[in-house]
């Protein structure tokens, strides 16, 4: 198992690397891209957002 500090650095970049592949997909998408989101708060405050793209 990583240290906690590995596995964030880890986690990040896996998550540039999705977003860049998001990027390209939307990009060579034919007409419009809708998006939608949501920004929500569990029971002790940690918060979250999700977007999600139609196309």
């Amino acid at each position: 198992i990583p240290h906690r500090i590995k596995l964030k650095e880890i986690i990040e970049e896996y998550a540039k690397k999705s977003c860049k592949l998001m990027l390209e997909d939307l990009k060579g998408s034919e007409g419009r891209v809708s998006f939608t989101t949501d920004l929500w708060s569990d029971i002790i405050l940690h918060s979250f957002m999700a977007v999600t793209a139609h196309y």
